[in-house]
């Protein structure tokens, strides 16, 4: 890491910006971008690197690009210590809580399109995590006691270490691998005090149960909007290989999860318009500035349609606007230049 990053870093020279992201003040416990729109990991180094060298006023190495972040969310974190203990415990519970929260791809996602996926969905971490604290109670004074509490050690450190920064379900993944032996006795217990008819062991059985089931299990993210991001990502798929009418569903099966997602409308925009339905592109595109109005892209793609039927008074109004987004980027600049030079030479307007 030292070689390659210009500096020491423990694990990876990413932490910095991933520390600043799950701890910054407004932070919601879960990943956001540092620029809209910009949630691509092509991009999140380069936004990382952009930010911080412009805030520092000269070149970084990669492992001072982390340390800036680092010191940015201390700092943050600083100003509001109350802010910073309440979300802190908003990430030990998301940590602990049901959802898989996805990254690029949701549970959902994976349900609908496969059957054993479908046929494991009763069997969630909301199910594993109680019989696993169920566990931990029933085996505290029996002979299981010692290698049980490695196996909490080992949850503890996992469930800290994640939410020193955010939470996705595969970065909580391998509490799952530890929890289970434990939720293994915690069954084994059930069984025990039912065929013993121990009906007091029952009772505390049932209300550490009942307990932990209710409160791991109680929603904390709005779940549908979580879920189309994966449904954005199989539509770029698609994309990807120029099959607009697959991504075209796709798109639309993200945004009636989520009305306000502007990477949705920006792709819907852009699928639209490959299928030369301009002005219905257009609209898409638009929305997408307006969910969005600090990211830049839907701005240069109506740019390019604009300038495509000859628009380019317009088209100069749409790379204003992105040179002022992203300034010195050198294909704004370069398409500024052209459209100074053409601007008043063409009205045309897209057919319908």
């Amino acid at each position: 890491n030292a070689s390659r990053g210009g500096g020491f870093a423990v694990t990876t020279v990413q932490a910095g910006p991933n520390f600043y992201i799950g701890n910054h003040r407004g932070a919601t416990g879960t990943y956001e971008e540092l620029r809209p729109g910009r949630q691509d990991p092509r991009f999140e180094g380069a936004d990382a690197r952009a930010i911080a060298e412009e805030e520092s006023g000269r070149t970084l190495t990669a492992a001072e690009v982390s340390q800036f972040w680092v010191r940015q969310a201390l700092a943050e974190m600083g100003e509001a210590p109350g802010e910073s203990l309440a979300l802190m415990m908003r990430k030990l519970r998301l940590a602990w809580n049901q959802y898989e929260v996805p990254d690029a791809w949701g549970m959902a996602f994976y349900r609908e399109q496969s059957r054993a996926f479908r046929f494991l969905a009763p069997l969630h971490f909301g199910v594993v995590a109680p019989l696993a604290i169920l566990g931990l109670a029933a085996s505290l004074r029996g002979k299981r006691r010692r290698a049980v509490l490695w196996f909490a050690a080992a949850a503890a450190g996992v469930t800290v270490f994640v939410a020193l920064f955010y939470i996705f379900g595969r970065y909580r993944a391998p509490l799952v691998p530890v929890l289970i032996p434990v939720a293994a006795c915690g069954i084994l217990a059930l069984v025990r005090a039912l065929r013993a008819r121990d009906t007091s062991a029952l009772g505390k059985y049932g209300a550490v149960l009942a307990v932990s089931m209710i409160v791991i299990n109680i929603p904390m993210l709005e779940e549908p909007l979580e879920e189309s991001v994966s449904f954005v990502n199989a539509a770029l798929f698609h994309i990807d290989r120029e099959e607009w009418e697959p991504a075209e569903r796709y798109l639309q099966s993200a945004l009636a999860l989520d009305p306000q997602s502007p990477s949705g409308y920006r792709e819907l925009g852009r699928v639209l318009i490959a299928q030369e339905k301009f002005q219905e592109g257009a609209v898409a595109l638009d929305r997408a500035a307006q969910l969005a109005p600090g990211w830049v892209n839907p701005r240069i793609d109506k740019g390019e349609l604009l300038m495509r039927f000859g628009r380019f008074d317009e088209a100069l109004i749409e790379y204003r606007e992105a040179d002022r987004l992203l300034p010195g980027n050198e294909f704004i600049r370069g398409r500024l230049a052209e459209l100074e030079r053409r601007a008043g030479t063409g009205q045309a307007p897209p057919p319908r």
